[in-house]
C-alpha cells in the first residue's frame, strides 16, 4: 500500500478547515497527528486524512437523520397541540387593533 504524505495547503484544500483549527483539532485528539518529514517539515498521511473526512461526513449524515426524525417527531406534537389555524401563544385581536399603514411605493417625480 502506498502513502502520499500531504503538507498543509493540500490538507487545507481537502479538508476546508484552516490552518488554526487543523492544529487546533490536532491539540485536542480529533484531527489525524501529523508526520515529521525531517528538520522543520510535516505533513499528514493522506489515508489518515480520507478517514477522517468520512468520519466527519457518516457524523454530519446521522446527526442530520437524527435532526430530521427529532423534527418530525415535534411537528406531530404540534400539530395534535395546536389543530391548524390556532395559534395557543397569539395575543387575541380586537377589531380595535389598528392595522398597519399601506405601503405603497411612492414615485420620486410628481
Amino acid at each position: 500500500m502506498v502513502n502520499c504524505i500531504l503538507r498543509l495547503p493540500a490538507v487545507i484544500a481537502g479538508t476546508g478547515l484552516s490552518r488554526s483549527s487543523i492544529y487546533a483539532r490536532v491539540a485536542d485528539g480529533s484531527f489525524p497527528q501529523p508526520i515529521s518529514l525531517g528538520g522543520r517539515a510535516i505533513g499528514w498521511l493522506e489515508s489518515e486524512i480520507n478517514d477522517w473526512i468520512e468520519t466527519q461526513i457518516a457524523a454530519s449524515r446521522a446527526s442530520k437523520a437524527a435532526w430530521q426524525t427529532s423534527r418530525a417527531t415535534s411537528d406531530a406534537e404540534m400539530s395534535q397541540a395546536c389543530p391548524t389555524g390556532t395559534n395557543a401563544n397569539a395575543a387575541p385581536r380586537s377589531a380595535s387593533t389598528p392595522s398597519l399603514p399601506s405601503t405603497k411605493p411612492t414615485s420620486a417625480r410628481s
